[in-house]
């Protein structure tokens, strides 16, 4: 709220009325921070890492020097301002970007911004010249970067924080890194959270890491759901790369209906080369979620990451993963794979892992190659950990079996049948396989026998081709050509 100073020999007027003017303000923030109002779009135009002199947040002007000509609004203050002003009665708030001359513009907090209480969408992509990406490799041009190399040293030390109030945020076009704990963090009773068009934990060429603890964390046993990292469109896709543990982190006993689609996870920019999150690419312990889509657009690349590419524990049923690239590059061919396994699901005797679909749709099957251990790791609970579909999936050149359902944490390669009905228990009820044998071919049809003995009942079952042989002598399962 600017005052202008009129004349020298009315000083004590103008102190008069400043003082007058602060009361107004005051009373002023505090019925907004109350009630909300008309939505503010603040443009930040400050880099620096200053608030708004005290009284004046929730004016619904973001201002960090009132006795300057025209607004200088800072990242941190914008913030306060509407936290303080409260929920929009209108359109969500927004948070724009002005600046000009050499980009990137760096805004490095000496400190954490504070959480964020009221809807707002962030979006870097407003300032001159950002650009989302337009095609299934481009390199977005993003020019907004929050660097935390200065805000603090423990782990709950985050770029953005998301507390309660603020479910139906947005963040996009920003370049988030070197962040202790998240780059963005999602508290509890925070729901519809949208992330698109983001480097977490690169840097904005999208070439070098930046790294945060974990590109996107979460962790309560109050989280909230509908959530959606990417989307529809190649100028949704994150690249999520270069983080100390996990590119994607979501853990609470309500955390579900997660959508994580188009995004690079564990690539550079152009997701044809490593930068590694230092564990595993997507880590989420919730019901019903959704990782990749139909299309090339909505298609995630995770590979590359130093654990897993997915990793599905505990509470987490009711999963489709769908028409990802897993340990190869963008162009599918490409070797790229993670160093654990593909995809994990371990269940406890306690938590349930049950009812997921992996591939299972002729077209929107997943590559999965190239991975250091099991293409796809079961394991070990033999209570929970049932009627998970994997099916018409590309698994081939992965370390260990294509398909592993094992009592060990960490994988105990081929399972011997056991005599019918197939009365052991463990992941999938460790269902015995049918048996292929007597392959003839004249090179136009292709002659065999199959034979299965467990329990009586209608099964499935799929047939696949291999370049080569694997070395467990148990194959994997590359190319789809046949379900019956």
């Amino acid at each position: 709220m600017k005052r202008w100073i009129l004349s020298a020999f009315m000083t004590w007027m103008l102190i008069t009325v400043t003082i007058l003017s602060d009361q107004f303000a005051t009373v002023q923030a505090e019925g907004l921070a109350q009630a909300g109002g008309p939505q503010l779009i603040l443009t930040v135009n400050s880099l620096l890492d200053v608030s708004e002199p005290a009284g004046n947040a929730g004016d619904g002007v973001c201002d960090i020097d009132p006795f300057s000509f025209g607004d200088q609004c800072s990242l941190r203050a914008a913030i306060e301002e509407l936290n303080a002003y409260g929920p929009s009665t209108g359109a969500t708030h927004e948070i724009h970007f002005s600046f000009s001359g050499a980009a990137p513009y760096v805004i490095s907090p000496g400190s954490p911004l504070p959480g964020i209480t009221a809807p707002v969408i962030i979006d870097g992509a407003t300032v001159s010249g950002a650009a989302c990406a337009t095609g299934v490799n481009d390199i977005a041009t993003l020019y907004m970067v929050l660097d935390g190399a200065n805000a603090g040293t423990g782990n709950d030390v985050d770029g953005f924080r998301f507390e309660s109030g603020s479910s139906g945020s947005a963040v996009r076009g920003m370049v988030i890194g070197n962040f202790a704990g998240d780059g963005i963090r999602i508290e509890a009773d925070v729901a519809d959270i949208t992330i698109q068009c983001n480097h977490l934990g690169i840097d904005w060429t999208g070439s070098s890491a930046m790294p945060n603890g974990n590109g996107v964390g979460g962790g309560s046993s109050n989280l909230s759901t509908g959530f959606l990292v990417g989307g529809t469109q190649y100028a949704d896709r994150n690249v999520i790369s270069g983080n100390a543990y996990l590119g994607i982190f979501i853990q609470g006993t309500n955390a579900d209906d997660w959508v994580v689609k188009g995004n690079f996870i564990g690539t550079d920019a152009t997701g044809l080369s490593a930068i590694p999150n230092g564990s595993d690419g997507i880590n989420i312990h919730g019901d019903n979620a959704h990782i990749g889509g139909a299309t090339a657009a909505e298609r995630n690349v995770i590979s590359g990451n130093g654990g897993s590419g997915i990793s599905i524990s505990l509470w987490s049923d009711n999963w489709t993963i769908v028409n990802n690239y897993i340990g190869v590059a963008v162009n599918g061919m490409d070797p790229l794979g993670n160093g654990w396994y593909g995809i994990s699901l371990q269940g406890s005797q306690d938590f349930a892992a049950d009812n997921n679909t992996i591939g299972a749709t002729n077209g929107k099957g997943n590559i999965i190659a190239y991975n250091g251990k099991a293409g796809v790791l079961l394991s070990p609970s033999s209570v929970h950990l049932k009627q998970n579909v994997i099916r018409y999936n590309s698994i081939f050149e992965n370390g260990g079996l294509g398909i592993d359902l094992s009592l060990q944490g960490t994988g105990d390669g081929v399972t011997p049948n056991d005599a019918a009905p197939d009365g052991d228990s463990g992941p999938n009820g460790l269902v015995n396989f049918p048996v292929l044998s007597e392959v003839q071919t004249d090179g136009v049809t292709i002659t065999y026998t199959l034979s299965y003995e467990g329990q009586t009942g209608f099964y499935d079952y799929d047939l696949y081709l291999n370049d080569s042989c694997d070395p467990s002598g148990y194959g994997e399962g590359q190319t789809h050509v046949l379900a019956d």
